[in-house]
């Protein structure tokens, strides 16, 4: 149903929210990346961000950051970074509250870093690289990130 409460049913043009199964693709985009032999999951974040070069959030590997054991990052950004200046601040200033490999905390900051990385390493924006290499490729016609969808009457 779309509606529970109007019992309005599913139709071709139902919209549903992405939501966490974004995790998977962008864990999928960076596994193309490194089929494309763009980057390693072993390369480690300051390889692929100069910005991070000498923080702690450099020294991790993607992998650290696919799997969610990238030291402790929280499930989310503060919400007061507003740019990406910001946010890269505060990547340089992150410190682990466990070493990197050793335990598992659900942060969207991690796999949000490894999209970003991941889209880079194929000279493409994240949002760009996922509808239009990874979604086709994967059968997704329909799938979108960030854009409006228009109802026709």
């Amino acid at each position: 149903m779309a509606s529970r409460a109007s019992e309005k049913p599913v139709t071709g043009r139902t919209l549903f929210e992405i939501g966490s199964v974004s995790k998977t693709f962008t864990a999928t985009l960076a596994s193309y990346a490194q089929a494309c032999g763009r980057l390693k999951l072993s390369d480690r974040v300051s390889q692929h961000l100069s910005a991070l070069r000498g923080s702690c959030c450099g020294e991790v590997s993607l992998l650290d950051l696919g799997t969610r054991t990238a030291g402790g990052l929280p499930l989310q950004v503060p919400e007061d970074l507003t740019s990406e200046d910001q946010l890269i601040r505060y990547f340089q200033g992150w410190k682990p509250t466990c070493a990197a490999g050793t335990y598992r905390t659900y942060a969207n900051p991690s796999i949000g870093l490894l999209g970003r990385i991941a889209a880079r390493s194929l000279d493409e924006d994240f949002v760009r690289v996922m509808e239009s290499t990874l979604f086709p490729a994967l059968g997704l016609r329909d799938t979108f990130l960030n854009r409006r969808f228009e109802t026709n009457p």
